[in-house]
């Protein structure tokens, strides 16, 4: 507030001193001004005055709630500067005489970003200060700077406390809404989105106001075959392996394993994890592809007497609204939880990690206590020399060396408000920051003078051309960088006095190239090692261009020379595996038949002959496949898979048989019997897998129709006339003599004026026609549609034979 009556006072003193100086002479117009410039300098050495009061105020508090960058200005960045030194930054006096976000201000941000990259730039992959004060960024400084019920003085002004009271709350729910909001994003190689949770502190009583967190959760986890790109898991092909008879799956298993992922949450007073559903699309097709779904699915139901906190059922504080300004809700941390290590390690900066959630008592002792938790990722396992973190644990390199970093650095930046800055990485990425070399300094320490620990080659591409300028960047810093295959990096870069800009990479990758922005940001999957380009022009047509190169931690696993092989069942055939690799130190390996010769560590390129081949009856008797995996990291923690597949075949027979006439008819279908009457004609058709040769015989004796002639492997169409009943059987086998067989059944009606020969009721037989003259009846039998029929007459003038004299019929059944 005393801020803002010096600005308007300053203003009614110019405005007021502009509306008569038109009347003056030029001495007493100068002598004006100089007059003003008094003013001015003196308002501004007690607007310092009190800025420096504001920082030795213990009180003194501020929400953050808007992005800001440099070149901004106003009450925000005024905050800013005023956190910032209370943090111990420095600050230029004209840049807070003028409230403005300028390069001490940016300096001081990248510092503060430094100082907590675990809680700020490490859940974006950052590992250097980007200098605009984001989410995570503003996160931080309300956690240290925010306006709570523990900094607001009871003495503050009337409109801070009428704050309070709209503020009132009696449950979470009169905050807001705790979910999800904003777009997925990608980070590590997976799947984030924000959470934002609304809480209702001493809800119920006098004091109670709403507060809100921000954080970043889990929501899909991407398989081997995905990559994270635009916020989403995508699946991605290799167009080496997209060969036309490949099936990529057969069922929703080969894709992958169904279930619950990511981090617990709550939604509408229950617990919730993301559920991921994995499908085969197309199966056994050689168009087949993987994909999945993912939705949002009830993990817990919390019981009346709990609520759903930070996605944990817990049990609800029972408060006697008549006696709330005398409960006390704790008087210690205990009395809220235990505070400890929760969720699974993980790597960062060559040791392990894991997030711990620490639980306080705010108020502890009076009636307007309450619990409080934050979760801070925590070193869990510092690795000793001769370790390397892996997977979240420390496991001992194999050459037990020591790592020793081999530090990098860009150019200084131009100097500007006394200050300059640099970004310097290890290429060793061996974690230890202990010798880094200075990344920030006052201009007076070595303007443009050459620095031996810049390790900058004499031949690298400038960045600078006059007044254009132009800075590339992959995950925050100037390369190089290092990254498994297929992983996403995130390209950021910018430039000045140019109008176009053009992407080009070393090794050609789709999502780098063509035009560009003059600035921007973009998500790029990276395949190969390549350096990547970004080209920049003015009006004139004069250049300026920087470039990062991205190394891949890559590994290729064949067999026999291939990518995939297919066996017969009993194969004799050697098995060898081969893999090399790049930029990795150790490899693991196994099967899904638990081979002893492939399981265990492996060094980063050889081959290994294998043990049984795995066509033996222990583990595969019928047609299926055996997976042989390897995956590969590098010092740092980054890795590398592949994987190929032998799949076992047996041969396969199919034999049908159908209606024909003569040479013309459908393809058979029926697997039979078939019934036809004497003369009429059949077809047979035939096909087989994995085969080398059929053989075709019939239980008719007169080679039935030449069928048994045919030595071919599949067959659409052989014909013949109902002559005999036969038993027709189709014999493939493979190269290793495993044989498939199928039969088909030809039944045949044949019929004379003395009765029928074929099938009565399913039983083959010769059936006679037959009378008694006693009663003038007779029982007779035909063909019908290939089936023996009986049917019954009567005799009006007696039988003879077994045969009517004169016969009458009456209408068949």
């Amino acid at each position: 507030m005393k801020q803002k009556l010096l600005v308007v006072f300053l203003f009614i003193a110019l405005f007021c001193s502009a509306a008569s100086v038109s009347a003056m002479t030029d001495s007493e117009r100068q002598a004006l001004i100089s007059q003003i410039q008094a003013q001015i300098a003196a308002l501004q050495a007690q607007l310092i005055e009190m800025i420096q009061d504001q920082q030795s105020d213990p009180s003194w508090c501020y929400t953050f709630t808007e992005t800001l960058a440099q070149g901004n200005s106003g009450s925000g960045v005024y905050a800013l500067q005023v956190s910032m030194q209370k943090s111990g930054y420095t600050i230029s006096n004209s840049e807070m005489a003028a409230t403005f976000f300028g390069t001490s201000t940016k300096a001081a941000v990248v510092k503060f970003q430094q100082k907590y990259a675990s809680e700020i730039l490490t859940p974006y992959g950052y590992t250097s200060g980007t200098g605009i004060v984001g989410l995570m960024t503003r996160t931080k400084l309300n956690d240290l700077y925010g306006c709570t019920s523990e900094n607001i003085d009871e003495d503050d002004d009337e409109e801070t406390e009428e704050e309070i009271t709209d503020a009132k709350c009696s449950s979470d729910y009169d905050c807001g809404d705790t979910g999800f909001t904003g777009d997925t994003f990608c980070s590590g190689g997976e799947v984030y989105q924000t959470y934002t949770t609304y809480t209702c502190k001493n809800a119920g009583k006098s004091n109670a106001y709403c507060s809100t967190g921000t954080t970043y959760k889990l929501r899909d986890t991407c398989s081997s075959s995905e990559v994270c790109s635009s916020g989403e898991c995508e699946m991605v092909g290799n167009e080496e392996d997209n060969t036309e008879d490949e099936i990529t799956c057969d069922s929703a298993s080969d894709c992958g394993a169904s279930g619950y992922i990511g981090d617990a949450f709550c939604s509408g007073g229950d617990v919730y994890k993301t559920y991921k559903t994995y499908k085969c699309n197309n199966s056994g097709t050689s168009s087949s592809s993987c994909g999945s779904t993912t939705e949002d699915k009830i993990y817990d139901d919390c019981s009346s007497s709990e609520v759903c906190s930070n996605g944990v059922c817990k049990t609800a504080d029972t408060t006697d609204e008549d006696n709330a300004e005398d409960e006390i809700t704790c008087d210690s941390a205990s009395d809220c939880g235990y505070s400890g290590y929760t969720g699974d390690a993980f790597c960062s900066g060559g040791n392990s990690y894991k997030p711990y959630e620490t639980y306080t008592c705010k108020n502890a002792g009076t009636s307007n206590s309450y619990c409080s938790s934050s979760i801070a990722d925590k070193i869990y396992d510092t690795c000793s020399t001769g370790e390397t973190c892996s997977n979240g644990s420390c496991v001992e390199d194999e050459d037990e060396t020591s790592c020793n970093p081999d530090w990098d650095c860009g150019s200084w930046t131009t100097c500007s408000f006394s200050y300059q800055t640099r970004s310097c990485y290890d290429r060793n990425y061996c974690g230890d920051t202990s010798d880094a070399p200075e990344q920030y300094r006052t201009c007076d320490s070595g303007e443009d003078t050459d620095d031996e620990e810049d390790n900058t080659d004499d031949d690298e591409i400038s960045n600078v051309n006059g007044s254009l300028s132009v800075d590339l960047k992959v995950n925050g810093i100037d390369g190089p960088v290092t990254v498994a295959k297929g992983s996403t990096v995130s390209v950021v870069w910018s430039s000045t006095d140019v109008n176009s800009c053009s992407a080009s990479v070393s090794s050609q990758n789709t999502y780098w190239s063509g035009n560009k922005a003059t600035s921007g940001i973009a998500s790029v999957v990276v395949n190969a090692t390549g350096t990547y380009y970004l080209t920049c022009t003015d009006a004139d047509g004069s250049t300026v261009e920087d470039s990062v190169t991205i190394n891949v931690v890559a590994v290729d696993l064949k067999i026999n020379g291939q990518e995939s092989l297919t066996l017969p069942y009993r194969s004799i055939t050697p098995l060898t595996l081969t893999w090399s690799s790049s930029g990795i130190s150790s490899c693991k390996v196994s099967s899904t038949n638990n081979d002893s010769l492939w399981s265990g560590t492996k060094t980063s390129s050889g081959s290994q002959v294998l043990g049984s081949i795995p066509t033996y009856l222990d583990y595969a008797t019928r047609d299926g496949s055996v997976t042989y995996s390897i995956t590969c990291t590098n010092a740092a923690g980054n890795a590398a898979s592949d994987s190929i597949t032998l799949t076992i075949t047996h041969p396969t027979a199919t034999l049908k048989i159908g209606i024909s006439y003569g040479s013309v008819g459908s393809a058979p279908t029926s697997d039979g019997p078939l019934y036809r009457n004497y003369a009429e004609y059949f077809a047979l058709g035939w096909t087989s897998t994995n085969s080398t040769i059929c053989t075709k015989t019939a239980t008719e004796s007169s080679d039935a129709y030449g069928w048994t002639k045919d030595t071919s492997t599949s067959g659409s169409f052989f014909y013949g006339q109902a002559v005999f009943s036969s038993v027709f059987t189709l014999i493939c086998k493979d190269s290793m003599g495993n044989t498939a067989t199928d039969t088909v059944e030809l039944r045949v009606c044949n019929e004379s004026s003395f009765g029928a020969t074929g099938f009565l009721d399913g039983v083959y037989g010769v059936y006679s026609n037959v009378c008694s003259s006693g009663n003038r009846q007779v029982t007779k039998y035909t063909c019908n549609a290939g089936r023996v029929i009986k049917r019954y007459d009567t005799c009006i003038q007696g039988c003879s034979g077994g045969i009517c004299t004169e016969r009458y019929y009456l209408p068949s059944e």
